[in-house]
Order: C-alpha cells, then sequence, then structure tokens
C-alpha cells in the first residue's frame, strides 16, 4: 500500500497545507492486516495529509461488498465532493486478498 500512496504523490504532488488530503475512503473491512498496511502507508506519507483527517469506511455500515468496493468509495467520494461535504483531495484506498492495490485522489473541479 505504502509504495502505491509513493506512485500516486510522486504523480499528482500536493503543494501547501491547503490541498493536502482532508478525507480518506478507506478498504478497511474489519481484518487487521488492512489496518496495519493502512497505517504504514499513512505514516509514511504524513506530508500529504492535513493534521485532522477524516477516515470512512464505508464497510462497516454495509458489510464488505468484495471487489465492487473500490468503485463504491469512489461513488461516496464522489457523491461528497460534488455536494460540498467533503473538501478536495479525498484519497480513496482499497486491496485485494492478494497483491493488488488501488489508490484514487478525487478532487472538486474548481478547488
Amino acid at each position: 500500500m505504502a509504495a502505491a500512496f509513493r506512485a500516486l504523490f510522486d504523480a499528482v504532488p500536493l503543494e501547501g497545507p491547503a490541498n493536502r488530503i482532508e478525507c480518506v475512503f478507506s478498504g478497511l473491512n474489519g481484518e487487521s492486516f488492512w489496518a496495519k498496511e493502512w497505517g504504514v502507508a499513512q505514516i509514511r506519507s504524513a506530508d500529504r495529509f492535513r493534521e485532522q483527517f477524516r477516515v470512512e469506511h464505508p464497510a462497516d455500515c454495509m458489510g464488505d461488498p468484495g471487489a465492487a468496493l473500490g468503485l463504491v468509495m469512489l461513488g461516496l467520494a464522489a457523491f461528497d465532493l460534488a455536494r460540498g461535504r467533503r473538501h478536495s483531495p479525498c484519497l480513496v484506498w482499497c486491496a485485494s486478498d492478494r497483491e493488488e492495490r488501488a489508490v484514487a485522489l478525487l478532487s472538486r473541479v474548481g478547488e
């Protein structure tokens, strides 16, 4: 996960405190492995996050939708950004039981 974060942040630099991540939609689903992996990735990229940021983990409200989790979280992040409930940028991450990891950064147009 840390490597996926690094690749994203190398491709999309976040300059200045106003552009730091305020909200994270995470693939946490109750399994401790993902929490550990998230913790390592976040610590290694701590300078990309605001001092106070929110972590959303939709699986705690609806269960783990499996492979659809990434798309669900992208939709929720986009909806929250469009409605003004979150400020840009939002980070979305999820992982599979194998090696695949996905990270996306969503921003509201004009922010």
